[in-house]
Formats: structure tokens, C-alpha cells, sequence
């Protein structure tokens, strides 16, 4: 079971580095924090390979961290650390003028988190379809 474990953290220490890799590029298209902010969302829902593969391993992830106490919480770390990215870009463009200043940015990642579960759905659908193909 060691051996599991290790196995899904390591897939998991993967895909974030993949996904911190197409992320970052966000935050080179601007300075401006608004617009990094939904360069960075809309880098999570590319329909390209690495985001696709992505998509599904968290899926997969999640679903197995369900029974693994260990996994639950490195996910959740990782969860956290994705929402507290968000949140610092929502702050510096609330800072700028560039978002609504009464909005509660960690709860606007949280929301942010859950609207891209769906896209996160749609796009490991397509990758599991897509792999099926002959």
C-alpha cells in the first residue's frame, strides 16, 4: 500500500508542476491583475493534451483520496494553494480598481474552483473519448 501511496503522490507533484507550467504563462501575458487572473482560468480549460490529462488525474485523484486519508489531505493542500493563487490575483485587481471591491476574493476561488469542476468534467469526457479512438 506504501508503494501506492507514493505512486499517487508523485502523479499528484506531476500534474501540479504541469499545470503551474501552462498557469505561469498568465502571468507574462500582463500586468495588469485582471487580466492575468482570466488568462490563468482560461489556461485551466485549453482543450489541449497536457490540461486534459490534467483534468482527468484530478478527477482520478479526488476520487481515490476519498478512501486515502494521506492523498485527502495533500489534495486539499494543493486545492488551497490553487484558491490562495487566485485570491492574491483577485486582491491586487480589487488594489487596481479592476474588480469589485466588495468581493471576497477566497470566496471567489472557491466559486471559481467549483465552476471549473465542470469544465474539468467536460474536458477528461473528451480526453477518455478521444483516447478511445482508433
Amino acid at each position: 500500500m506504501a508503494q501506492w501511496a507514493g505512486l499517487l503522490r508523485r502523479t499528484l507533484e506531476f500534474i501540479n508542476r504541469r499545470a503551474v507550467r501552462y498557469t505561469d504563462a498568465a502571468l507574462d501575458a500582463s500586468d495588469a491583475p485582471l487580466a492575468q487572473l482570466t488568462e490563468m482560468l482560461l489556461l485551466e480549460l485549453q482543450d489541449v493534451l497536457q490540461v486534459r490529462e490534467n483534468s482527468a488525474a484530478w478527477g482520478e485523484l479526488r476520487a481515490t483520496a476519498v478512501f486515502d486519508p494521506d492523498l485527502r489531505e495533500l489534495l486539499a493542500d494543493a486545492t488551497r494553494e490553487w484558491i490562495d493563487d487566485l485570491a492574491d490575483l483577485i486582491r491586487r485587481a480589487q488594489a487596481a480598481g479592476t474588480a469589485a471591491p466588495g468581493a471576497d476574493p477566497q470566496a471567489a476561488g472557491r466559486a471559481a474552483l467549483r465552476a471549473g469542476r465542470g469544465g474539468e468534467r467536460a474536458l477528461a469526457e473528451r480526453h477518455h473519448h478521444a483516447g478511445a479512438r482508433p
